[in-house]
């Protein structure tokens, strides 16, 4: 059990998400997101670049960028480095929170609610 060895922080795991490495992310309640590559577990949080760490949903795109929704905005970790979408066009002056995300062989959409500020 990786909580009760103290592995995994947080009361709750959930949002999983396998990229196309075959890496697991999951976020842990108040905490941040993990990623699980088979072997060892690294935590990402603000620090790193998360917009907060309550996560709220996952979702890779095709080119293998992870999304991560929050309600303090949108981050994109892009395999280097995490950034804020909401210091992007066209989303500035708007704050996206959450993503939604289909993706299969013939499509792949990304559905994002934002708040007008």
């Amino acid at each position: 059990n990786y909580t009760k060895n103290g592995i995994i922080k947080g009361d709750e795991a959930y949002n999983f998400c396998e990229d196309k490495n075959g890496n697991i992310w999951f976020s842990a309640e108040n905490v941040g997101v993990y990623r699980y590559n088979g072997e060892s577990f690294n935590l990402f949080k603000t620090k790193d670049g998360l917009a907060t760490n309550t996560i709220q949903s996952i979702y890779e795109d095709k080119k293998g960028q992870i999304w991560f929704g929050t309600w303090s905005g949108i981050s994109l970790y892009d395999g280097d480095s995490f950034s804020n979408v909401a210091d992007r066009e066209p989303w500035i002056r708007r704050k996206p929170v959450i993503i939604a995300g289909r993706r299969d062989k013939r499509l792949a959409m990304i559905w994002i609610l934002v708040n007008f500020i």
